[in-house]
């Protein structure tokens, strides 16, 4: 992993609790994480609601090393970092860290996510 990033899945699971990895869980398995970029010890990316609600959630996380420092999600539980969104873009950035390694220039000048997004509609854009 780049930049010294290396947290694990216990790792998260600790940061954020049985209930909400497994929450988190979820989520990556049914491929509602989109990556945005890693960038040094910050790890950003959206998560969409389950059930094909419109709406999207902001995540980012700052590591160091195996330790995550900080976090914040855009739900109503994220602002302490301890929700099932923040525990599924972590997961998603451990098992496949090369998709969020693209510069923060290569995302700036990449389509953007629309502010309702829905899976259905990612489905549509990473098909573009």
């Amino acid at each position: 992993m780049a930049s010294g990033t290396i947290i694990t899945e216990n790792n998260i699971h600790n940061w954020v609790g049985e209930a909400q990895f497994n929450r988190g869980m979820r989520y990556v398995h049914e491929g509602l994480i989109h990556p945005h970029y890693q960038s040094g010890r910050m790890i950003r990316g959206w998560c969409f609601p389950r059930d094909n609600q419109p709406g999207v959630y902001y995540v980012w996380a700052r590591t160091a090393g195996i330790r995550i420092c900080d976090a914040h999600c855009t739900c109503a539980l994220g602002k302490y970092g301890i929700c099932p969104h923040v525990a599924a873009v972590l997961v998603h950035f451990v098992r496949d860290p090369q998709n969020y390694q693209r510069s923060f220039w290569q995302r700036l000048f990449s389509p953007r996510l629309p502010v309702a997004a829905t899976p259905a509609m990612a489905q549509t854009q990473q098909a573009a």
